[in-house]
């Protein structure tokens, strides 16, 4: 999400990677977050110490991807890449094996000699 989002991006306040998730599908997905809290209270002052946050998300897998899906084409990661990077990453394999047949056949030509 880093690489993704403007720097100035509220979500990137949060620390936590799995908060700034969670956070980032309450805000962006729309969907029925079911969210319960509760306060926790000295019990012989009434003072307020703090509140706890409890609840789940419907369908959180569905909702995940398409958070996936709306980052990428909103915030699209930009590939930094060299060209002969990403060249070798989609065709390295096949022209490692295209040299070593040639190879293979350059020596068997000159073992056995060429065909006439």
């Amino acid at each position: 999400m880093e690489k993704a989002l403007p720097a100035d991006s509220e979500l990137l306040k949060e620390q936590n990677p799995e908060i700034r998730w969670y956070q980032a599908i309450k805000k962006h997905s729309g969907e029925n977050l079911h969210i319960q809290y509760g306060f926790e209270t000295d019990s012989k002052s009434g003072e307020h110490l703090g509140t706890i946050y409890t609840g789940y998300i419907d369908r959180i897998a569905d909702v995940s991807a398409n958070l996936c899906l709306w980052l990428e084409t909103n915030y699209p990661v930009k590939d930094t890449r060299s060209f002969w990077s990403k060249f070798y990453e989609t065709h390295g394999r096949e022209i490692v094996v295209g040299v070593i047949v040639g190879i293979l056949l350059m020596i068997a030509a000159l073992l056995f000699g060429l065909p006439s």
